[in-house]
């Protein structure tokens, strides 16, 4: 019978009522995010943390200094123990600060963008999540991931890191490479990863996924390392050994929080004392179980020397080894796959580098979301916080009483009671790694296996010529 104006099939009906569902959960969700933000920006606002507290968190009051010294030395004189990429925020939030105020109100306003700019990356990054999870799982269950992830996210403090930029770049570039935008996914990765050079951690996942054409793999790879390259450039020109530094810095400090660090302690390493590592804080390390540190503005404009530690030669190697295994043995068919390429090549990476900090958690946490049930991801938040502030603090009372002498808002004497526990906070580490260890060969395993041929290679060169 033949279908006439105005009539529709069971399908056409089913179909309607799906995209209906669809715009539904959409809008839900749009809405809900929106009124978390409102909330979450308003309430900052009324109780006038906005105005008194924020000018006074140390990330923002550290940047303030960087930034004062390129005032005074020049861009690509200073360095600092952010990737170089970060110094672009120089101009995209110093520079309008001190257009707008003078003297201390400059670092008043400069707080004030960087809580904007870093809060509207993590509420954008809510979005990219959302997107991914409707496009693979289905509307219904990114309603609700999405709302999961939104609760474990907002509860972080994320102006007082970077994080937040380069993490919703890496969730819009898994975003766009998935929709089939591989020229936006590109692009997005290399802004991204100029802040955080492990972004580029999703390259080998790209090159070794079949169900991406050739021209999107060339398209994505090309414009995601020319774009990280570009934005290099001006500091490899301008100051090589000062563009150095900040690498030097970070391959040559400390472990912290990691298996390297309870090494180094169980061997009864002195902890070094080197100018280029003593805290901003100005307070010097006394035990490897300090945390990681954040070098003091007087060495910025110093050239880092170039530093070989056994611990920084063990990551290369270990990750030399996770990541051209991946590529020889593994291949990826489908989208899910994808995800597990990728929870393998962030879990093995945060599995063997030497230092660990709270908001490498967010990076694992999206994909934690989409492939195991919501409470692991919950119960995983809780053993960081268990890790840090709370376990961290009662070791910081045991060996430094008289640096700390309260944690997490317990009284005194509840605390110095507590302190022997904060050997626990080795033991939360040893845990921890042991996870991240095991959800990278979980994913090892989840994804087929086909090692590369002679003729693979042969065949990829014929193509590519």
């Amino acid at each position: 019978m033949p279908k006439i104006a105005g009539q529709l099939k069971p399908q056409d009906t089913t179909c309607a009522a799906q995209a209906g569902e669809h715009l539904s959960n959409k809008n839900l969700f749009k809405g809900l995010v929106l009124l978390v933000a409102l909330f979450y920006g308003g309430s900052y606002f009324l109780t006038g943390d906005l105005l008194l507290e924020l000018p006074a968190n140390w990330f923002t009051d550290w940047l303030s200094g960087v930034f004062k010294l390129m005032d005074q030395h020049g861009f690509l004189n200073v360095w600092s123990g952010q990737s170089p990429g970060t110094h672009y925020l120089y101009y995209l939030l110093w520079k309008p600060a001190q257009a707008l105020g003078s003297g201390s109100s400059v670092e008043i306003i400069f707080s004030v963008l960087w809580y904007f700019l870093s809060m509207g990356a993590v509420f954008l990054g809510i979005f990219y999540f959302y997107k991914i999870v409707e496009r693979m799982i289905g509307p219904n269950q990114a309603l609700i991931l999405g709302l999961v992830y939104t609760i474990l996210v907002i509860t972080f403090k994320w102006y007082t890191v970077v994080d937040s930029i380069p993490l919703t770049a890496f969730l819009g570039a898994v975003y766009y490479v998935l929709k089939g935008s591989p020229t936006a996914g590109g692009l997005i990765l290399g802004i991204g990863s100029v802040i955080k050079p492990f972004g580029m951690l999703l390259i080998p996942v790209v090159l070794k996924s079949e169900f991406l054409s050739k021209k999107a793999k060339i398209l994505f790879t090309g414009l995601s390392t020319a774009t990280f390259s570009l934005l290099f450039l001006p500091f490899i020109i301008g100051n090589f050994r000062v563009f150095l530094s900040s690498f030097n810095w970070q391959a040559g400090r400390p472990p912290w929080e990691t298996v390297y660090a309870l090494i180094q302690k169980l061997l009864d390493k002195p902890v070094p004392q080197d100018v280029f590592f003593q805290d901003y804080s100005g307070v010097a390390q006394r035990d490897w179980g300090w945390t990681g540190i954040t070098p003091d503005h007087s060495v910025m404009t110093m050239i880092v020397p170039d530093y070989s530690h056994w611990y920084s030669l063990v990551f290369i190697v270990l990750m030399a080894i996770v990541i051209g295994g991946f590529i020889y043995f593994k291949n990826i068919r489908t989208e899910n796959q994808f995800i597990w390429g990728l929870l393998f090549a962030l879990g093995g990476y945060f599995t063997v580098f030497y230092g660990w900090s709270a908001n490498f958690f967010y990076w694992l946490i999206p994909f934690l979301l989409i492939l195991l049930p919501v409470w692991f991801s919950v119960s995983f938040k809780l053993l960081v916080l268990l890790e840090y502030p709370f376990l961290y603090g009662l070791y910081l009372v045991h060996i430094a009483p008289d640096l700390v002498s309260s944690v997490s808002g317990l009284p005194s004497s509840v605390t110095m009671a507590l302190a022997p526990l904060g050997v626990g906070f080795w033991i939360i580490i040893v845990i921890r790694t042991a996870i991240l260890a095991w959800l990278s060969i979980l994913a090892w395993k989840t994804l087929p296996t086909k090692p590369l041929t002679a003729s693979d290679l042969k065949s990829a060169l014929r193509r590519n010529a």
